[in-house]
């Protein structure tokens, strides 16, 4: 295919196969930086790996554009769909093989955008971004019980190491993955040649999994994360000389964990494609002052999901069912030496409770054009037990929607 004064792009990389011909050979890929389209596979017939690429698989290329003249899947396995993303405007699997450090525990991620993100529960009014962490599969290679990476980093501005982790392992119906990141930097430097102060910190993140397919439709996963930040934040975040400074600093320590038991039912029938899931998340934060007073808060959340997707033909409904509990406790420290006086002082013992119902009705016209309606009800009620104060509201959400899928990459909302 190629001739003589044709203009060719050079390029190798890493990317997502997004389309697959198996009639001329050809595939589209998209990368981070955008994608290639119908780009012709050449490969040695003893070496030929055409037919075993799918649709979704990562791969390593090197091409001279429109042909690709080496195509080898990529050290992390294929990701398996999410099953409830499908119905979303937005899906945009994250390539992980040359992303940044961090973006290797995670295996997609999801955009929305407007009053239509209330679906995903009563704090996400005005869009939501859903960050879904990888799962055994994505590290796990096929044929293989278990498997895993790890990847070391250094930036030179700030002297910051980062470390990221991860190990997977199946046997027989049960599955584990344990994964993590440290990350030490110290102070970064400005253009000017100036330390930028508050800049230095220690952060580590811990993330487990165990699965259980009880069946080839149910399946158990219990999941535990925890995120430890030592920083050294300025009381006022700015690079201007005037607090820019060694002595406007805080001590900030925050905890973070989450635990979660998962259930899913998907497969059996049109009409029970089930998830619940039931999480506890604890949040601690620490800071010590520039007066040498030491301020609280910790946030305890109890929350529960249950949604189940109806199947007919080209209409989906999606009835669904959330909570939580929030509870929160906070002291502050008192400045004898202010001069302007304390900041006000805040409920020291608060709880916020939230539940909400939703309903939302998606038929595809045809494989471009999709119609969308839904309907959300939430209840909200908050109270603090030490000032006696308290407020509760009730709001009816109808929304609606129509999408247009111009590509396999892009839609229209």
């Amino acid at each position: 295919p190629l001739r003589k004064g044709m203009r060719l792009a050079l390029a190798s990389g890493t990317a997502r196969i997004i389309k697959l011909s198996e009639q001329d050979r050809s595939i589209s890929l998209m990368g981070p930086l955008g994608g290639i389209h119908n780009l012709d596979v050449l490969a040695d017939s003893s070496d030929d790996l055409f037919p075993l690429l799918n649709a979704g698989d990562l791969v390593n290329f090197r091409l001279i554009q429109p042909v690709a003249v080496q195509i080898k899947k990529a050290s992390i396995a294929q990701t398996q769909a999410n099953p409830t993303a499908k119905s979303q405007p937005l899906l945009s699997d994250a390539v992980t093989e040359q992303g940044s450090l961090k973006a290797e525990l995670l295996q997609s991620f999801e955009i929305m955008k407007g009053p239509s993100s209330s679906l995903w529960g009563s704090g996400a009014i005005g869009g939501v971004v859903v960050q879904n962490t990888i799962e055994v599969n994505d590290i796990i290679q096929e044929g293989n019980n278990s498997g895993g990476f790890i990847k070391q980093g250094y930036q030179d501005n700030g002297d910051a190491w980062t470390t990221t982790g991860s190990y997977a392992t199946k046997y027989k119906d049960f599955d584990a993955l344990v994964a993590g990141t440290y990350k030490n930097s110290d102070g970064m430097d400005q253009g000017n040649g100036d330390t930028l102060y508050g800049t230095e910190a220690i952060n580590k993140t811990l993330l487990t999994k165990l699965g259980w397919n009880l069946d080839k439709h149910q399946r158990l996963a219990v999941q535990y994360r925890h995120s430890d930040l030592n920083g050294h934040p300025p009381t006022v975040g700015s690079s201007d000389n005037q607090e820019n400074s060694s002595d406007a600093l805080i001590d900030r320590l925050v905890k973070d964990t989450n635990v979660a038991i998962d259930y899913t039912h998907q497969g059996s029938s049109d009409l029970l494609n089930l998830n619940a899931k039931l999480y506890v998340n604890n949040t601690n934060n620490k800071e010590i002052n520039t007066f040498d007073g030491t301020d609280k808060s910790d946030v305890k959340t109890l929350g529960m999901n249950l949604f189940n997707q109806f199947n007919f033909g080209n209409t989906k409904v999606l009835l669904g069912l959330d909570g939580y509990q929030d509870t929160i406790e906070v002291s502050r420290a008192v400045d004898s030496n202010s001069a302007t006086g304390n900041r006000p002082e805040p409920p020291t013992k608060a709880e916020t409770k939230v539940w909400g119902t939703f309903t939302t009705i998606t038929h595809d016209i045809n494989t471009q054009w999709q119609v969308e309606a839904g309907v959300r009800f939430d209840s909200f009620d908050t109270k603090s037990k030490d000032t006696g104060t308290s407020a509760d509201e009730t709001a009816l959400s109808p929304s609606a929607a129509v999408r247009w899928k111009t590509t396999d990459w892009m839609s229209w909302t």
